[in-house]
C-alpha cells in the first residue's frame, strides 16, 4: 500500500480494482475530470442567498468565521434580519420554507439530544442546516409528514408527492399541505430550468446569478406556488396511480412532475461554495507538464466553471480563452466553431489556448461538428465543458477516444453516479471515494480519496508500471526470438529435418525457467524514485509517446536477440571438436550446453535491463540458475539418453568457459552500443562529450539533468522501496567500467582457449575429398576403398604422452536428422525382446528380406560404424595397443542390456552377425562400448566419436603405420572418413579459434572502455575549471538556446503529495550520478 496515497480523513488507501490496466496509467494523453466532489471537497457551505433581490451573506473571499448568532453554517444571519425589515417577512418566510421543507434529508436525535441529519447530497444538507441557523429548524419526517420548528413554534407539513431530482430534470419539487390547509408546491433547481417553468423572471435574477457564478459559487433558484385544492387532489390521485404502475413508472412520474411544475414563482437564489481540494492546482499543473491534456466536464454554469478553472490553474490570464455558447451569441454553432478554429490556429503557436463550451453548444457539436471539436481540442491545452449532462460526458470521452488519431489513452475521474458514463467510456476509470456514494468507485479501475493522488497515480505509478511492462514485453520477445533463431539456425545443420536443438523436455522447460526472474523486474524496477518522478513531470511523456515500447524498440531488440543467438551458436560450434574429445559431442549433451548458455544469456539480458538491484533480485537470479540444473536433472529422469548429461556438464571446465563467454561477449556488444547511443545523445544536446560525460557529483536543479544523467534513488514508504537497493544506470562510468571488466575477462578466457592450440593431434583421412583448412603437418590423406584393408603411413608432428585418444570422424553424417533419431526402440536396447509387431512399429526396417527379425532394430543399429584400426611403429613394426574400453559413458552401460533370448533366438539376426568386424561384439551385444558410443547420436553432421585409448607415448616426428579395414560406406553420400590421434587438455580438445575471437573482442572492449574513461576524466577536469570561474547552475543555461528561460521545478513538499508524510523521506535532494 502506498502510504502517500492514504487519506486520514476517510481512513482509505488507494485501491487497484483492475490489474489489466496498470500500464495504461503511464500512457494517458487525456484526463477528463468532473468538478464537484472531484476537484472540490464536496463540503458545501451556504455563502450567500438572494431573497427578492436582497443579497444576504458575504462572498467567499470576504467570508470570515461564523458569528455567534448564525451558529456555524451561514454567515449572513444579520443580513436576513435586515431583509425582513426591508422587503417584509412574508417573502423571507417563503424562501425559508422551501429550504426547510423541500428536501429528502433524514433527521434523527442523537444520544446527547442533538439532531443529526443525513442527506443524499451535501449541497442539500448545507441548505437545510443553513435554514436551521436562520430559525427554520427541521426536526424529523415520516413517509407522510415533515415537522419544522419556526421561532419555537412547531409546523407540520403533509407530504403529498415528491418529484425527485435527476440529472435530466435538474430540479426537485414537493407538493405539501401546510398546517393552515394550503396546498403548496415547493421547488428548487438549476437556473436555466427554473426560469423556463416560472411564471415570470425577476429583473435582478440574471445579474445576481452571474455575480455568484463569477465567485465560483454553485447556484440554485428557489421557487414555490400555491396550488388550488381541487387541482392538488386530482394530481395526488394520478401520482399515487403512477407510483403503483407496473410499466413505464418513471415516465409517468416525469410527466406528472412536468404537469404540476408550471407557472411557479421565483422567490430567491442560494449560492453554495464547494471549496477546492488541497493541491488541486499543483496536481493539474504537474499533470499538464507531463503533456497530458485536461478536460473538465461539469454541470455548473459557464461563469462558475470559468472561475473554478482559474482557481485550480486550469486557466491562466496569459491564455487565449475561446468561449462557445449558443445562448450568449446570435451566431450559429457552425459559425462559432469556424471562428474558434481560426483563432486557435493563430494563437496556439505562441501561447496556450483554453476552450469553454456549454452543454447546449455541445449538443449540436456532438451531432454535426465532432471532427471540428477534435481539431479545436487538440490545439487547446485545456477544455472546460459546462452545463453538461452525464450522457454528454460519456459522449465527449467517446468522441476523443475514437476520433483522435493516433488513438490516445484516455482517463476519466469522478466521484458520483453522474460520472459513471464517462468513467466506463474511458480507457482508464478513476473513482474518488467521496460523499456521493460508491457508484463511481464501483465502475472505476482505480479508487482514490483525493484528486491530488492522481498526480502520484500517473507520474509515479503510471511511469513505473509502463516502463516495467515495456521491459517485460521486450524481454519476453527477446528470449523467444533468441531461442527460435537458435532453432532456426540448427535447421541448416540437421538436414532440414526439423530436429530441435534441445531435447523435448528441456525445450519445454525454457519459458518456465526464464519466466520466473522477470517477475521481480515488475516488482522492483524503477529508474526514478517517487519524488524525482514528481519533480520531473516531463518524464511522463516517455509513456505517453510510447518511447519505451514501439516499432523501433522492437526492431532494435529483435536485432539484439539475433546477435545474441549468433553469439551462442558461434561459441558452441567453435568448441564442438573440443567437446568431442570429452565425449560430449552427442546431441543430448551438446544441445544441453547450448541450452545452458541460452539460459545464462537470458539471465544476463534480464540483469542488463534491470535498473534496481536488491537482495531479492539477486536471489531470484541465483535461484533461476540453480533451478536450471534441477530442471535438467528432472529431464534426465524422464529421457533415458539425458541420463548422466548433468554430471558430464558439471565436470566439464569447457562448459563453464562457454557459459561465461556468452554473456561477456554479449555485454561487450551491448556496452559498445550504449557508448554510441550516449555519444549521439550528447552530440544532439548542444553539450560537448567532455562536458556531458564530466557532469558528476553535482546537484542539478530543476528536474532531470540533460543527456542521460540519472539520479540515485532514495527510499520511500513502499515495501518495494524500503529494501536496500542499488540503482544501475547507463552512464559513462558504468559503460567504461563494464567494457574494461568484460574485456579483461574475455581476454583471460581467450588466452586460456588459445593455449589449447598446443594440444598435439594427427589426422589421417582415408575416404572422401581432402579437408580444407587443416594443418598439412598434421593431416595425411590417402584413399582406402570401401571393403578393403589399407596400410597408411603418417608422421606424428608433436610428441604425445599417454593417454592418447583414438577417434574417428564421419563427415557429413546426419545422425541428428529427425527420422534417424526417432528410428529405434529404447525398450529393446534395455533388454526387452518384444513382439515383432512392436518392433515394426518402432522401426522402419525391423525385418530383413528373408523375414528374419533384426535386433536391435532401427537406423542406429543398422548403420553402426564398423571400420577397424591397427597401429604399428614404422621402425620395428611393433603393434601399439589400442584399448577399446572406457570409451563409453558408465551411465549408458548401466541401462544397455541384452534380452534373455540373446544370442540363441531362432529367426533373429543379431547385431554381431551384421557387423562381424567389431571385436567382442558377439560377447557384449548392445553392451559393447562401440555400440554405446554410436548409440548417442552426434549433434552435428561432423560425427566425431571415440574409438579407443593408447597408453603408450609417441615421440615427435615418429612414423606410424595405420592398418585400416574400411567397411563403413560413405561413397553414397560423398562423405569423408578420418582417423584421429589427439591428447585431451584441461579444456578437452582444441578451441583456439574461439580463443582468438574472444581475445579480439575483449581487446576491442578494453580499447573502447579506455576511450570512454579518458573522455570521462577529461570532462571532469574541464568541468572543474568551469566551476572555478562560475557557479555550476549556470552551465545548463549557457548550453541552452539563447534567450530560453527554463525555471526549475521545486521539489514538492511531502505533505503536498499525500496526507501522510513518509517518515523515511528525510530529504528531497538526492545525489546525481555522472553521465
Amino acid at each position: 500500500k502506498d502510504l502517500t496515497m492514504y487519506d486520514s480523513a476517510t481512513n482509505k488507501f488507494a485501491k487497484v480494482r483492475s490489474m489489466n490496466l496498470v500500464q495504461e496509467i503511464g500512457m494517458v494523453s487525456y484526463v477528463f475530470s468532473d468538478k464537484t466532489g472531484t476537484l472540490t471537497q464536496n463540503i458545501m457551505e451556504l455563502r450567500q442567498i438572494s431573497i427578492d433581490g436582497e443579497v444576504c451573506g458575504k462572498p467567499p473571499t470576504a467570508a470570515g468565521p461564523p458569528t455567534e448568532n448564525c451558529k456555524k453554517h451561514f454567515t449572513g444571519f444579520e443580513d436576513v434580519v435586515a431583509a425582513k425589515r426591508k422587503i417584509g417577512e412574508t417573502k423571507v418566510s417563503k424562501f425559508m420554507e422551501v429550504l426547510a421543507v423541500c428536501h429528502t434529508v433524514i433527521a434523527e436525535k442523537a444520544a446527547n439530544g442533538e439532531i443529526e441529519m443525513e442527506a443524499e447530497s451535501p449541497d442539500e444538507l448545507a441548505l437545510v442546516q443553513a435554514a436551521v441557523d436562520m430559525g427554520w429548524s427541521f426536526q424529523h419526517r415520516t413517509s407522510d409528514e415533515l415537522e419544522v420548528v419556526v421561532d419555537g413554534k412547531k409546523r407540520v407539513y403533509g407530504i403529498l408527492g415528491i418529484n425527485a431530482f435527476t440529472s435530466a430534470r435538474k430540479r426537485m419539487s414537493m407538493l405539501v399541505k401546510s398546517d393552515k390547509g394550503e396546498y403548496i408546491l415547493l421547488a428548487k433547481g438549476a437556473d436555466n430550468i427554473m426560469m423556463d417553468i416560472s411564471s415570470s423572471v425577476p429583473g435582478y435574477l440574471g445579474d445576481q446569478l452571474y455575480k455568484f457564478a463569477c465567485q465560483g459559487l454553485r447556484t440554485l433558484v428557489i421557487c414555490q406556488k400555491t396550488v388550488p385544492e381541487k387541482e392538488a387532489l386530482a394530481w395526488v390521485e394520478k401520482y399515487k396511480a403512477a407510483q403503483n404502475a407496473m410499466t413505464d413508472r418513471d415516465k409517468q412520474l416525469d410527466e406528472l412532475a412536468t404537469q404540476v411544475e408550471k407557472a411557479i414563482e421565483i422567490v430567491g437564489i442560494t449560492a453554495v461554495e464547494d471549496k477546492l481540494q488541497d493541491h488541486v492546482a499543483d496536481t493539474i499543473s504537474r499533470v499538464k507538464k507531463g503533456g497530458v491534456k485536461v478536460w473538465v466536464l461539469t454541470g455548473d454554469k459557464l461563469e462558475t466553471a470559468r472561475n473554478i478553472g482559474f482557481s485550480c490553474s486550469v486557466l491562466s490570464n496569459d491564455m487565449e480563452i475561446i468561449v462557445l455558447d449558443t445562448e450568449a451569441s446570435a451566431r450559429t454553432p457552425q459559425e462559432q466553431m469556424s471562428d474558434a478554429l481560426e483563432t486557435a490556429r493563430k494563437a496556439h503557436l505562441n501561447k496556450a489556448v483554453g476552450l469553454l463550451i456549454t452543454g447546449s453548444m455541445l449538443e449540436t457539436v456532438l451531432i454535426n461538428l465532432g471532427e471540428s471539436l477534435l481539431e479545436l481540442g487538440e490545439m487547446c491545452d485545456v477544455v472546460i465543458a459546462c452545463r453538461v449532462s452525464p450522457s454528454q460526458k460519456g459522449e465527449v470521452v467517446k468522441l476523443v477516444r475514437y476520433g483522435v488519431k493516433p488513438s490516445p489513452v484516455t482517463l476519466a475521474i469522478g466521484d458520483g453516479a453522474n460520472d459513471v458514463a464517462m468513467i466506463q467510456e474511458a480507457h482508464v476509470g478513476v473513482g474518488i471515494s467521496g460523499k456521493e456514494g460508491t457508484q463511481a468507485v464501483n465502475a472505476a479501475d482505480f479508487a482514490i480519496s483525493q484528486f491530488s493522488f492522481l498526480m502520484t497515480l500517473l507520474l509515479v505509478h503510471g511511469r513505473w508500471n509502463y516502463r516495467r511492462l515495456s521491459k517485460f514485453i521486450l524481454y519476453s520477445f527477446h528470449k523467444n526470438i533468441v531461442q527460435c533463431f537458435q532453432l532456426f539456425t540448427y535447421t541448416f545443420l540437421c538436414a532440414y529435418s526439423g530436429t530441435s536443438l534441445y531435447e523435448d523436455w528441456v525445450r519445454n522447460s525454457f519459458n518456465l525457467i526464464v519466466g520466473f526472474p522477470v517477475i521481480f523486474l515488475g516488482f522492483f524496477d524503477r529508474d526514478l524514485d517517487r519524488l524525482q518522478s514528481l519533480e520531473d513531470p516531463e518524464g511522463y511523456s516517455v509513456g505517453r509517446l510510447g518511447q519505451e515500447l514501439n516499432m523501433m524498440k522492437m526492431t532494435f531488440h529483435t536485432g539484439q536477440a539475433i546477435v545474441l543467438s549468433l553469439i551462442i551458436t558461434m561459441v558452441t560450434l567453435l568448441t564442438y571438436d573440443a567437446f568431442a574429445v570429452s565425449k560430449m559431442a552427442d546431441y543430448y549433451t551438446w544441445g544441453t550446453v547450448c541450452y545452458v548458455c541460452l539460459i545464462v544469456s537470458m539471465l544476463y539480458r534480464l540483469a542488463y535491463m534491470m535498473t534496481t538491484w536488491n537482495w531479492i533480485v539477486v536471489l531470484a537470479l541465483v535461484l533461476t540458475f540453480l533451478g536450471t540444473w534441477f530442471a535438467l536433472l528432472v529431464c534426465g529422469s524422464l529421457t533415458t539418453l539425458m541420463g548422466g548429461v548433468v554430471s558430464q556438464l558439471l565436470a566439464s571446465p569447457l562448459q563453464w568457459v562457454c557459459m561465461l563467454a556468452v554473456p561477456l561477449f554479449a555485454m561487450v556488444v551491448d556496452l559498445c552500443l550504449d557508448a554510441i547511443r550516449l555519444a549521439v545523445e550528447c552530440a544532439s544536446s548542444k553539450h560537448s562529450l567532455g562536458d556531458m560525460i564530466g557532469k558528476v557529483d553535482e546537484k542539478v536543479p530543476g528536474g532531470l539533468p540533460a543527456c542521460g544523467v540519472r539520479p540515485q534513488g532514495i527510499k520511500a514508504q513502499f515495501f518495494q522501496q524500503d529494501l536496500p537497493s542499488f540503482q544501475r544506470h547507463t552512464t559513462a562510468k558504468t559503460v567504461s567500467g563494464g567494457l574494461l571488466c568484460s574485456g579483461v575477462a574475455l581476454v583471460i578466457l581467450g588466452a586460456a582457449l588459445l593455449s589449447t592450440a598446443g594440444v598435439p593431434m594427427a589426422q589421417v583421412q582415408y575416404a572422401g575429398n581432402a579437408l580444407v583448412g587443416k594443418n598439412a603437418d598434421e593431416l595425411t590423406v590417402q584413399q582406402c576403398a570401401e571393403g578393403s584393408q589399407c596400410n597408411i603411413s603418417f608422421r606424428v608432428k608433436d610428441a604425445m604422452q599417454g593417454p592418447i585418444y583414438v577417434m574417428y570422424s564421419v563427415d557429413p553424417f546426419y545422425m541428428n536428422a529427425n527420422h534417424y533419431m526417432k528410428s529405434g526402440s529404447i525398450s529393446e536396447v534395455k533388454g526387452q525382446f518384444g513382439s515383432k509387431s512392436a518392433a515394426e512399429t518402432a522401426c522402419t526396417s525391423a525385418l530383413e528380406e528373408s523375414g528374419e527379425r533384426l535386433w536391435p532394430c532401427g537406423l542406429k543399429a543398422a548403420s553402426l560404424f564398423n571400420d577397424t584400426y591397427e597401429l604399428r611403429r614404422r621402425t620395428d613394426y611393433k603393434r601399439i595397443e589400442i584399448k577399446e574400453t572406457g570409451i563409453a559413458w558408465d551411465s549408458d552401460l548401466n541401462w544397455l542390456k541384452n534380452p534373455k533370448e540373446y544370442p540363441h533366438k531362432a529367426g533373429t539376426r543379431w547385431l554381431y552377425e551384421r557387423f562381424p568386424s567389431i571385436a567382442n561384439l558377439e560377447k557384449d551385444g548392445v553392451r559393447s562400448e562401440h555400440f554405446a558410443v554410436w548409440n548417442r547420436p552426434a549433434a552435428l553432421p561432423n560425427t566425431v566419436k571415440l574409438w579407443g585409448v593408447i597408453e603408450e607415448d609417441l615421440a615427435a616426428g615418429e612414423e606410424l603405420s595405420l592398418y585400416v579395414s574400411s567397411y563403413f560406406p560413405v561413397s553414397d553420400f560423398d562423405g569423408r572418413k578420418s582417423f584421429i590421434l589427439t591428447k585431451k587438455g584441461a579444456l578437452g580438445g582444441r578451441s583456439d579459434e574461439l580463443g582468438l575471437v574472444l581475445s579480439v573482442v575483449g581487446a576491442l572492449g578494453i580499447a573502447l572502455g579506455v576511450v570512454v574513461l579518458v573522455s570521462h576524466v577529461a570532462g571532469r577536469t574541464k568541468l572543474s575549471k568551469v566551476a572555478d570561474q562560475q557557479p555550476y547552475k549556470n552551465l545548463d543555461t549557457q548550453a541552452a538556446d539563447p534567450g530560453s528561460q527554463v525555471a526549475p521545478t521545486a521539489v514538492p513538499p511531502a505533505d503536498a503529495i499525500g496526507r501522510t508524510t513518509p517518515s523515511s523521506v528525510e530529504s528531497a535532494v538526492t545525489e546525481v550520478h555522472d553521465f
